[in-house]
């Protein structure tokens, strides 16, 4: 739960980088956090995707086995 919590920590914590009016006038640091919170997101879902498919396995095997 933490490393999650932390995760979603940062992500939040970008967010907020982004409305920050130095942040905003600075093209090159704006479209690094962007990059950033994308690259978050896109981790975030694949293992999301990663732990429901080992779910349906674990379904799928136990309809089987039972």
């Amino acid at each position: 739960y933490d490393q999650l919590q932390s995760i979603e920590d940062r992500y939040e914590e970008l967010g907020e980088l982004l409305s920050d009016p130095e942040v905003i006038t600075d093209n090159k640091t704006f479209n690094a956090i962007v990059k950033r919170r994308k690259q978050i997101l896109v981790k975030q879902l694949k293992s999301i995707v990663a732990t429901r498919r080992s779910l349906q396995g674990i379904k799928e095997y136990r309809r089987v086995a039972w």
